[in-house]
């Protein structure tokens, strides 16, 4: 993929509704992380997604610093169950060029290329 378009790809909506429960007092809400992170297993340029099911927004970005990228999907959008199935399928797409994290066709998907075209990616 090259350079991510940014390195929290988490969609606005998802952040905005962690900050205000936080802000609130509020448990926080529970879902996925995906972490993208070099695989030299399968090459120098090669690239993985980690999923950690179970974690809230906030203990994501701490665990991410030292990550490509990432994203947090809140488990009332999608489920590590549901991360798999999409990665396991192979009519399941993250097709088409992006400008922004929240252009990708779906939670699960990344933006990144390298520039100025980018592409939808999963990991």
């Amino acid at each position: 993929m090259g350079r991510p378009i940014a390195h929290n790809q988490t969609q606005r909506q998802h952040i905005k509704n962690a900050v205000e429960k936080k802000e609130r007092s509020l448990a926080p809400e529970i879902g996925v992380a995906i972490f993208v992170v070099p695989d030299p297993e399968k090459g120098v340029d090669a690239l993985k997604g980690v999923a950690v099911d179970g974690i809230d927004y906030e203990e994501s970005v701490r665990r991410a610093e030292h990550c490509l990228m990432f994203k947090w999907v809140p488990h009332s959008v999608g489920t590590l169950e549901d991360y798999q199935a999409a990665k396991a399928s192979p009519s399941f797409h993250c097709t088409g060029r992006c400008y922004s994290e929240s252009d990708c066709p779906h939670s699960w998907c990344f933006c990144g290329g390298l520039g100025p075209i980018y592409e939808c990616e999963l990991y």
